[in-house]
């Protein structure tokens, strides 16, 4: 129920005079002493840009926020030094959800507005973190766990909490500007999720600040450079759980020629290796004036599998597997083609993609990005959140990025998704 009754008289601070789509404006009489906004040990500076208020809406009231202040256009009147002054201000309030009083749930957005002369009242810090609450949890009925997110201020050590779920169900942003305590709030976020039986925290520090975490988190980086703390464990996250999408970001075929040459010799080399004996002795599926009849019915076969998302393929083949690809469609003659076999080398689509060969070849040779083409025999990412998940004890594994490894690089962002299949545990 209600902690408070949020109409008390000796709450209201003014009436409305104007109502907008998303905003009132009220106005506020300043003829109370200060010394009367005390109240059960909280001050209530009502009227002050930033204060939470009510506006009432026959069986509901309107949840809303002091958002700008000014004085009213009348004269404010003179008055006497060391006295209050007597004057009217009009308050701008944002309107920000209604609260159902006969069902006592909260309710987004405004099914209806105030009127002209609905009185305003200033809320109690017991009533702020029940609407707080109550909007977290969806409903009324008591959550089975509760994140404490901080106190209300100027009351003391009054707790906010809302439920994990409302947080973390879809997503969630942490927006500031520089130095206004986005780290520090997702700190407390994952100190709290962490104190949750079961619970699990996977962080990608790609700045590397939250080193600082020590022994409270398992720690593993992505490339190579000096790691901090001394214990972190490097790591690769192998090419091969990367999606064909990812391959093309990386090597960012253009024209009509490149795209098409470049998943064709992808599919290919996924066919090698599913079956082995329609490659050469180089490891390559080599099209040049070779019947089709055997090569399509083993696409056929593992056609499933070759439109798989990942690059289960062997990359350091790619460049020569494109040259492969640039065959004509049917040998024979113009005057007599023979449809059943591949032609000869088109020196036109191998000089198209003369860029795109060398895009692939610097990119799988960088330096920076070693920790992804050059993987054979280092422990893989995708291992440690394994072993991570699996161990009911450890509760924070972060991700960092190492030196060697750039923010962007090729035009992508370091910000990779979650393995397929993975999601954070709340239980």
């Amino acid at each position: 129920m209600l902690p408070v009754d949020p109409f008390e008289a000796a709450l209201c601070i003014g009436t409305v005079i104007e109502v907008g789509p998303t905003t009132v404006k009220a106005q506020m009489p300043a003829d109370a002493p200060p010394q009367a906004d005390w109240r059960d040990g909280y001050r209530f500076q009502g009227g002050k840009v930033g204060d939470f208020v009510i506006v009432e809406l026959d069986e509901a009231a309107i949840f809303g926020r002091i958002i700008a202040v000014r004085l009213s256009d009348e004269q404010a009147p003179h008055h006497e030094p060391g006295k209050p002054p007597s004057h009217h201000s009009i308050a701008q309030i944002r309107l920000l959800s209604t609260i159902d009083l006969q069902h006592e749930t909260i309710e987004a957005g405004l099914p209806r507005y105030p009127w002209l002369g609905s009185r305003v009242y200033a809320t109690e810090p017991a009533l702020i973190r029940w609407i707080a609450e109550a909007s977290a949890q969806g409903s009324r009925e008591t959550s089975a766990l509760l994140m404490r997110l901080g106190t209300m201020p100027a009351a003391g050590e009054m707790a906010v909490r809302t439920a994990p779920e409302r947080l973390f169900g879809r997503h969630c942003a942490v927006i500031g500007a520089t130095g206004g305590g986005k780290s520090w709030t997702l700190a407390r976020l994952m100190e709290e999720i962490a104190g949750f039986p079961g619970a699990k925290v996977i962080l990608f520090d790609a700045t590397g600040e939250f080193h600082t975490l020590g022994s409270l988190a398992r720690h593993v980086q992505i490339g190579e450079g000096e790691a901090e703390p001394a214990d972190s464990k490097t790591c690769v996250f192998p090419y091969t759980k990367l999606t064909e999408g990812d391959l093309f970001a990386l090597f960012r075929p253009s024209g009509p020629v490149q795209g098409p040459k470049l998943r064709q010799a992808i599919k290919s080399l996924k066919l090698v290796k599913l079956e082995p004996n329609v490659a050469a002795n180089s490891g390559l599926l080599v099209r040049f004036q070779r019947v089709k009849a055997p090569i399509d019915q083993a696409f056929a076969k593992h056609s499933r599998t070759l439109e798989g998302v990942y690059a289960e393929f062997d990359i350091n083949l790619l460049v020569k597997q494109i040259q492969e690809e640039c065959v004509y469609s049917s040998a024979g003659t113009a005057n007599s083609p023979d449809y059943a076999r591949w032609g000869i080398y088109n020196e036109a689509d191998k000089s198209e993609c003369t860029s795109l060969l060398g895009r692939i070849e610097d990119t799988c040779s960088s330096a920076e990005l070693a920790c992804l083409f050059q993987a054979a025999g280092k422990p893989s990412l995708i291992d440690e959140i394994d072993e991570f998940l699996a161990d009911p004890m450890q509760r924070i594994l972060r991700i960092a990025r190492g030196r060697s490894l750039p923010m962007r690089s090729a035009g992508i962002s370091w910000s990779w998704g979650v393995p397929k299949g993975f999601r954070s545990t709340r239980r």
